[in-house]
C-alpha cells in the first residue's frame, strides 16, 4: 500500500507550486514579522476587491464582499498577528461564505511579486522554477507497472505542464500500451494543468479528436474547449481496451476532470471513493506584499452533462475504500479480460484473480 502520509504532502506540494514558490514559508528558524493593523486591513481590502473582480460568481462574491467588511468592523482578525494563521483564518472563512475549496489564502515571509496569473506562470524565471520543483518529483509520475494478467498500472500524483512533462507522460503512456486493462491511479492527485488532462487522455481514444470539457470564464466572456489531441509522442493505449481509474477523497480538480471526464464519455470505470469536489479552475494574486491569494476566475461545464463536480466530486461507479481500490480495480479487470480476452492467458488471470481475493480475506 502506499505512504499515505507521504502522497498527502505531496498533493499539497503541489496545490503551493502551482503558485509558484512565492509563497514558501519563511525557514522554521526564522521569526516572522507580526502583521499590523494597517496591513491587516490593506489585506482584507484587497480580498473584498479581487473578489468582486474575480470571482465567478457574482452574487457570492458580493456575500464575501459584506462578510469581510462587517470583520473589518467588528475587529474580528484583530487578535490575530501572524501572518500564517491569519492566512489560515481568512481561508477556512472565506470557504465556508463559498463553499469552494479552490479558494486559499497565503502568506509569504519573504515579499511577493507582481502576480496575476491564471494557470501558467508569466515570467521565464517563474516558469523555470516551476519546470525545476516538477521534475524533481517526476513531473508526478510515481509508478509505472505491469501487473500479472496483462493489466498496466500509472501512479500519477499531480498534472504536470505539458509543456516540462510531455516526454515523461509519452514513455509512462507507451510502456503501458500493450496491456490489455489499465488503471490509472489519481487517489493522492491534488490537480495541477488541464492542459496534462488532456494530453492523457488523448492517448486512451482513436479517431478524430473528442470533445473533453469546457471552460467558462465570466468576466472576459469567453468558453475556452478542451479536446483530445490528433496527435501525440509514443504509442496510445487505445480507444476500445478497459480503463479504471481510482479515486479517493483527497482527488481534486484536474485529477478530478480527468476522471468526470472519462466517466462521462463512458471510457473509464471509477472505482474507489467520492473525490473532493473542485471544478473552478483558479487565478493566483498578490493582494499584499505578503500575502497572496488563490481565486476561482472560471468553471468547468461538461459539454454532455452541462455541469461539473463542483461540490458533489466524482462519484465512483464501484465503491471501495482508498486502500482497497487498487485491489477491486484489478479484479474488475481480470473478471472482464478472463471472459473476454485471449484464451492463453486465462491461467494466469485467475491466479492473479485467486491471489488477490485471498488478500482480501487476511
Amino acid at each position: 500500500m502506499k505512504d499515505c502520509p507521504k502522497k498527502l504532502t505531496l498533493a499539497l506540494i503541489m496545490t503551493l507550486l502551482l503558485p509558484i514558490a512565492a509563497y514558501a514559508q519563511a525557514p522554521p528558524e526564522a521569526t516572522p514579522s507580526p502583521v499590523t493593523s494597517s496591513e491587516r486591513v490593506q489585506l482584507i481590502r484587497g480580498l473584498v476587491a479581487r473578489f468582486r473582480q474575480t470571482y465567478i460568481f457574482p452574487e457570492v462574491s458580493e456575500r464575501v464582499a459584506r462578510a469581510l467588511d462587517q470583520s473589518l468592523r467588528k475587529g474580528t482578525y484583530n487578535s490575530i498577528s501572524d501572518g500564517v494563521s491569519l492566512a489560515d483564518a481568512l481561508t477556512r472563512d472565506l470557504r465556508a461564505i463559498t463553499s469552494d475549496q479552490h479558494v486559499m489564502v497565503k502568506f509569504s515571509e519573504r515579499a511577493l511579486p507582481p502576480m496575476n496569473e491564471v494557470e501558467r506562470p508569466a515570467t521565464a524565471e517563474s516558469r523555470a522554477r516551476l519546470k525545476a520543483q516538477q521534475a524533481s518529483l517526476n513531473y508526478g509520475f510515481l509508478k509505472v507497472e505491469r501487473f500479472p494478467g496483462n493489466v498496466g498500472f500509472v501512479d500519477i500524483d499531480f498534472m504536470a505542464d505539458p509543456d516540462f512533462a510531455g516526454e515523461t507522460a509519452a514513455a509512462a503512456m507507451t510502456f503501458i500500451a500493450n496491456c490489455d486493462a489499465l488503471i490509472v491511479d489519481l487517489r493522492f492527485n491534488g490537480g495541477g494543468s488541464s492542459r496534462m488532462v488532456a494530453l492523457l487522455a488523448s492517448y486512451l481514444f482513436e479517431g478524430d479528436p473528442v470533445h473533453l470539457n469546457d471552460i467558462v470564464v465570466p468576466a472576459d466572456h469567453v468558453l475556452k474547449q478542451s479536446w483530445t489531441l490528433p496527435w501525440v509522442a509514443g504509442k496510445k493505449f487505445g480507444g476500445t481496451k478497459p480503463v479504471y481509474i481510482l479515486t479517493s477523497s483527497t482527488t481534486f480538480s484536474g485529477a478530478e476532470e480527468f476522471a468526470y471526464d472519462l466517466q462521462v464519455l463512458k471510457r473509464a470505470v471509477i472505482v474507489g471513493e467520492k473525490s473532493r469536489g473542485g471544478a473552478h479552475p483558479s487565478g493566483r494574486y498578490r493582494i499584499t506584499e505578503h500575502f497572496g491569494a488563490i481565486v476561482p476566475a472560471s468553471r468547468a461545464l461538461n459539454p454532455v452533462t452541462k455541469t461539473n463536480w463542483e461540490g458533489t466530486g466524482v462519484v465512483p461507479d464501484i465503491a471501495a475504500s482508498k486502500d482497497d481500490a487498487p485491489r477491486v480495480a484489478q479484479l474488475e479487470a481480470l473478471d472482464k479480460l478472463i471472459a473476454e480476452g485471449d484464451p492463453s492467458l486465462k491461467g494466469e488471470r485467475e491466479k492473479r484473480k485467486a491471489k488477490l481475493q485471498s488478500e482480501k480475506l487476511q
